[in-house]
């Protein structure tokens, strides 16, 4: 049987994500092993068919232990700026740090760029917000763009060029994305991964993009468990290469 490390912490699955791709590699008859941070953190090998699922850190650490290099995050892709609706532009956390400083400046969205996650993006309108990323360096790599007000936000989940489905996230669950604009980003995509989560989101009743995220470490809003680890085993072989 194929060997599953899927995070856990306190006995308890890590989160939601985690006990839906316990489910789903269970039922599909895979050796399922519960694993902490702490424990992946120590861990100096793996059986090369190993596959490792739990949050963005523990996911790169079971890359590092079977010799793949970090994959670059997706975030915005090239092929599908034209429906982002805003200029996504790249900055550091010091120059945005000077812009606000300042004072009078217009309220901006940042998140990391290469860190993923190292911080959740969020709009700053003036310079007390920039007290969330203290502890990071002025060097430290962020995109930055005008915010935009999204009445709600779906993820939508992609194999293979695929819809498997859709999930409903952030705000108004009746304010639905407009499927031809759904459909033509992911053809548009074309140097998509072979699974990846296409977040979208209503501004103003226009479908945009808001981001791209890859699949082998990927939050499931309500898709199927057994259509969920498809994506998780596709994308992480396509990492390893098998």
């Amino acid at each position: 049987m194929r060997p599953v490390y899927i995070q856990s912490k306190d006995g308890f699955p890590l989160s939601v994500n985690c006990y839906q791709a316990w489910r789903g590699f269970s039922e599909r008859g895979y050796d399922c092993r519960w694993i902490s941070f702490q424990e992946m953190q120590s861990t100096d090998c793996l059986e090369s068919e190993a596959i490792v699922f739990g949050s963005i850190g523990l996911a790169r650490k079971g890359l590092e232990l079977l010799g793949v290099p970090n994959p670059p995050n997706l975030d915005y892709p090239a092929e599908l700026r034209l429906f982002l609706g805003r200029t996504v532009g790249e900055s550091t956390l010091g120059e945005v740090r000077s812009l606000f400083m300042e004072g009078g400046h217009p309220a901006k969205f940042v998140k990391p760029r290469d860190t993923q996650k190292a911080f959740t993006g969020y709009v700053i309108e003036r310079y007390k917000d920039l007290i969330k990323t203290a502890e990071f360096d002025d060097d430290m790599p962020v995109y930055v763009q005008d915010p935009v007000s999204f009445a709600s936000e779906w993820r939508v989940y992609v194999l293979r060029g695929e819809v498997l489905g859709i999930g409903h996230y952030h705000g108004d669950p009746l304010e639905m994305p407009t499927p031809s604009v759904v459909r033509a980003m992911v053809q548009a995509y074309d140097s998509a991964p072979v699974a990846y989560g296409l977040d979208v989101g209503l501004s103003r009743g226009r479908t945009q993009l808001v981001e791209v995220n890859d699949a082998y470490a990927l939050g499931s809003y309500g898709l199927h468990h057994l259509r969920y680890v498809q994506m998780i085993e596709a994308r992480w072989d396509e990492l390893v290469q098998r």
